[in-house]
């Protein structure tokens, strides 16, 4: 039987990451977890202490170094894959709860057999009975904590925002983007047709102070997503805690499934071909850009648009779109690589 790896960074939220080991330490062969972070706002020795409860070492120590950069972050995740190429691997954020429905071992064996590389999931939010951001001890059975599954994280960040996630993935050349939310230079017949779901454990009592630092951190470091976080930091500073009775989170009680699962893939699916969705992707891509220009020309990738048949943007969709909000660009090629010319005024 194949090996399988889980890789992480541990970083912010402490809370959840006992639970979050327990969780996996019987599904996957060996752990690869590095740490990432500002040591001042992070307590490292917690999640070392943790680790060793486990019996699991640090693989890469890279405190302090280029915090709330997701560059960086995401080569921590693509230089540990690295050390072994030919096995397949788990490479997640440290609240995330991942549900094969047959197991990880079974994935493997379905994509073995039929000679998939992938298998990518949707974020699915795990909140508290009543929508309270409650504090997560130890000693307690976290699934029972947090019995509500939703989709909480697109409602609040805007619906343009990424959900998908890399579940599984093997090869020799992997390279992950920013967040896990795809992979470079992927081949669609190698991708899995299922799709897993990622149960995240964000909405904690410590997720108000964790959504201001990575609002700070993500706008210092020019990543155009930290919008996503300046919507939800609003929310959470007029609500206490989330309205459980708002429909759009498509909130159910988890008995095993998620009642509301065909009807979120669709609508997921829905967003991902609208024009106003590969608008926000150009947007956000486009942060780093400066205006203050006669004219040049460059081309862009945009992988991630591709990361299944499920999820397949149409580029040709949001052409006229761009031209009409963003009229100093010149949209000359829509492929999975857009050739623009930006000019002046």
């Amino acid at each position: 039987m194949s090996k399988v790896y889980l890789t992480t960074c541990a970083t912010l939220d402490t809370e959840i990451f006992y639970h979050w080991l327990n969780y996996y330490s019987d599904k996957v062969d060996d752990f690869f977890i590095n740490l990432w972070g500002d040591s001042s706002i992070i307590n490292f020795e917690e999640i070392i202490s943790i680790m060793k409860e486990f019996g699991i070492e640090t693989y890469l120590d890279c405190r302090d170094q280029h915090t709330f950069d997701e560059d960086y972050k995401t080569s921590l995740f693509n230089r540990t894959i690295a050390r072994k190429p030919n096995n397949w691997w788990i490479p997640v954020d440290c609240d995330e709860f991942i549900h094969f429905d047959y197991g990880i071992k079974n994935e493997i064996k379905y994509n073995e057999e039929n000679n998939y590389d992938y298998t990518f999931g949707l974020l699915l939010d795990r909140v508290s009975l009543d929508g309270k951001l409650v504090e997560v001890e130890t000693t307690d059975d976290v699934f029972e904590k947090f019995p509500l599954v939703g989709n909480v994280a697109m409602v609040l960040k805007g619906y343009e925002t990424w959900v998908d996630k890399v579940s599984l993935c093997r090869g020799n050349d992997i390279r992950l983007l920013n967040g896990l939310h795809g992979i470079k230079k992927i081949e669609q017949e190698k991708i899995s047709n299922r799709i897993t779901q990622h149960h995240h454990f964000k909405w904690t009592s410590n997720t108000l102070k964790n959504v201001k630092l990575q609002y700070e951190g993500l706008e210092k470091n020019g990543h155009g997503w930290f919008k996503e976080y300046e919507n939800l930091l609003s929310y959470l500073e007029k609500n206490d805690g989330l309205d459980i009775n708002n429909a759009e989170f498509l909130l159910s009680e988890w008995n095993g499934e998620y009642s509301y699962w065909d009807k979120f893939l669709e609508m997921d699916k829905q967003i991902k071909s609208s024009k106003e969705f590969g608008k926000s992707v150009l947007t956000n891509s486009l942060h780093f850009v400066s205006i203050n220009i006669i004219q040049f020309h460059f081309s862009f990738t945009f992988p991630e648009l591709f990361i299944s048949e499920h999820h397949c943007s149409n580029l040709l969709n949001f052409k006229t779109s761009f031209s009409s909000s963003l009229p100093f660009v010149s949209i000359t090629q829509c492929s999975p690589v857009l050739s623009f010319t930006i000019k002046s005024g």
